[in-house]
């Protein structure tokens, strides 16, 4: 995993802890903080348990003794800071908070590893940014209380610290799974100790078992599993910087989904200059310019030496490498000679990820798992976000699809059986809805949702199926953006032709589908291709569409594809900007022309032959 995905994956978790506020402002009384930390940990502990039941096999002690330390300290961090609070404002309590930017940073030095000059720059530009968002008051404000707050802060620094040493040993899933388990554990206790009779007051409902699953799954099972790989590449100070951002994270939301933090669409000038102050603290945290220099020069002296015992080195060595290269083509000749017998015996669905580590599963497995998965997941958030009336989070947001984050990246790494898989799964959840003829929208919308995206990054980025670099990135955020859009406009037109109008759907769809493609369909796609997990990747040499035009022997086959891709992905953005600024009426010449050439061109792109070597 490079920097840039590990700043992805941070960044979606943050985000993800940011919009759990939302949610936790709402949770029923007789929920005292152990009881929250306690259910929440728990149910997150058990379905990661049960989803990685394989993981289990790798406990040990020295896993056992990792979980529990990581679930100590974030036990503590929630001791510390409760009594914090029951000692400091509020405002004051949360600067105290925020404090781990600086105990990181001393941490490290204590263990010899001394941060750079950027990460000093930034540290100090982010401290800044936070007291001055914070505005706190710190008048009145009692020395225990500050004490406590900066334990709180401590044992969340040692947290992030030990992490990181703790996943380069033990895996990142079975040290998620034990510290969860155990940290619910230790909650319960202190449950039991601190307020045992709130243990028969919890008035249980649909609606707060709904909320309490939704953290579970959200904050502690998806953020902490994420986490633990993000620590496993990353440095601590790294991942401290990128949890700096929730002030800014807070206040985007605020913007975009008022309603959700109170229903005010006014914010404090603080708070936008302390957010501003933040995000240009992180850039500077996350780049090396102010080392650049220094570099440069020990770069320099570095390369005379280089260079010099280059050319000793060359003299003595050079019979030595001839000889080497012989060898070497050699053992190339009948490495080829070997893999090309083995291939004539390979069966089509016995191929060798690019890794050649694991075989690739079966065309029907693909299926099977993604309708299973898109149906399972799609039943219950629509159970969940059923009980919640969402007007209260989001004005005028009608459903919340989650479900939506498993389709693109799902036809990126398993192709067509997994396009076909998604529009199967969405097509059973439709039927159990009973919405008569327009279930087939759905059935097309998700499946184009899934294969144009599939399409797509075999023709710009071939084989290799990662984001590592910001070409890649960049091709699964336009795959991405098509694929949404397809599935938007398919589904706003197709039911204005049942007569079912819906104001803003194409908006509403396209936004729903992209937030969660991006927010985590991105990150999970980072983590499953970064890891040697047992995917079983598909690749396009099955390709069962009649190449008629002889487009694969073509020299311009991939300008082809390209031109295809842009054309479609101009029009539908035409319908898109179209519909949603009622530019023009919908049954205008100009809509109905950018519909039939937005129609095509996907058909085409359906169409369109890959080849082998992609």
């Amino acid at each position: 995993m490079t920097k840039k995905e590990t700043i992805i994956v941070l960044f979606s978790i943050t985000l993800c802890w940011s919009m759990t506020y939302i949610i936790i402002k709402d949770i029923p009384e007789g929920f005292n903080d152990y009881a929250y930390l306690t259910l929440t940990s728990g149910l997150a502990g058990v379905l990661l348990a049960l989803l990685f039941r394989r993981a289990l096999r790798g406990l040990n002690k020295k896993a056992l003794l990792h979980g529990a330390i990581l679930a100590v300290l974030i036990t503590g961090n929630i001791l510390f800071e409760k009594l914090g609070l029951e000692h400091l404002e509020a405002s004051a309590a949360s600067v105290f908070a925020s404090m781990n930017i600086v105990f990181v940073p001393l941490i490290l030095i204590l263990l010899k590893k001394y941060p750079s000059r950027n990460n000093v720059a930034g540290i100090i530009i982010i401290l800044v940014g936070i007291l001055v968002t914070r505005h706190a008051s710190f008048e009145g404000s009692g020395l225990t209380g500050m004490i406590f707050m900066l334990a709180s802060c401590a044992m969340m620094s040692l947290y992030t610290v030990v992490a990181t040493y703790f996943t380069k040993e033990t895996d990142p899933i079975l040290l998620t799974i034990l510290q969860l388990c155990i940290t619910a554990v230790l909650g319960f206790g202190m449950w039991v100790v601190t307020d045992p009779g709130s243990l028969l007051k919890i008035e249980w409902s649909l609606k707060a078992v709904s909320y309490i699953l939704i953290i579970a799954l959200f904050s502690k099972a998806y953020a902490y599993l994420m986490l633990m790989y993000a620590e496993k590449y990353a440095d601590a100070i790294s991942i401290t910087v990128v949890a700096s951002m929730e002030p800014v994270v807070t206040l985007t939301l605020a913007i975009i989904i008022p309603a959700s933090m109170g229903g005010s669409k006014s914010f404090a000038m603080n708070s936008l200059i302390g957010a501003v102050i933040i995000t240009i603290g992180a850039i500077v945290a996350g780049t090396d310019f102010l080392s650049l220099k220094k570099e440069s020069g020990d770069h320099a002296i570095a390369g005379n030496e280089a260079a010099v015992n280059k050319a000793a080195d060359n003299e003595a060595a050079g019979n030595e490498a001839a000889v080497d290269a012989a060898a070497a083509n050699a053992a190339a000749v009948n490495a080829s000679a070997d893999n090309a017998a083995t291939a004539k015996v390979a069966s089509p669905d016995s191929r060798l990820r690019s890794d050649d580590s694991e075989p690739v599963m079966s065309r029907k497995q693909h299926f099977l798992r993604s309708a299973l998965i898109f149906v399972a997941v799609a039943a219950v958030f629509a159970i969940l976000w059923g009980s919640i009336n969402l007007k209260e989070f989001v004005e005028g947001l009608t459903e919340i699809r989650i479900v939506n984050l498993i389709p693109v990246p799902a036809g990126i790494l398993f192709g067509p059986p997994a396009a076909l898989g998604c529009a199967v799964g969405n097509l059973v959840i439709d039927l159990f809805y009973d919405y008569g003829d327009s279930v087939w929208l759905g059935f097309v919308a998700n499946f184009l949702m899934a294969y144009i995206p599939y399409k797509m990054w075999y023709l710009f980025a071939g084989r290799a199926l990662h984001v590592h670099t910001w070409k890649r990135l960049l091709i699964f955020i336009g795959s991405a953006c098509t694929g949404c859009l397809i599935c938007s406009w398919i589904l706003s037109s197709g039911l204005q032709l049942f007569d079912h109008l819906y104001e803003n759907l194409f908006l509403t769809t396209f936004v729903n589908n992209m937030v969660f493609t991006l927010v985590f369909g991105l990150p999970i796609f980072i983590i499953v291709t970064s890891e040697k997990i047992k995917t079983g990747f598909s690749y396009p040499e099955w390709n069962m569409i009649p190449d008629i035009f002889k487009l694969r022997e073509r020299k311009n086959y991939k300008k082809i594809g390209i031109t295809l891709v842009a054309a479609d992905t101009v029009f539908l953005l035409l319908l898109f900007v179209g519909e949603i600024n009622r530019l023009y009426p919908a049954n205008s010449i100009f809509m109905r022309t950018a519909a039939i050439l937005a129609a095509l061109t996907t058909l085409a792109l359906c169409l369109f032959p890959l080849r082998k070597e992609a």
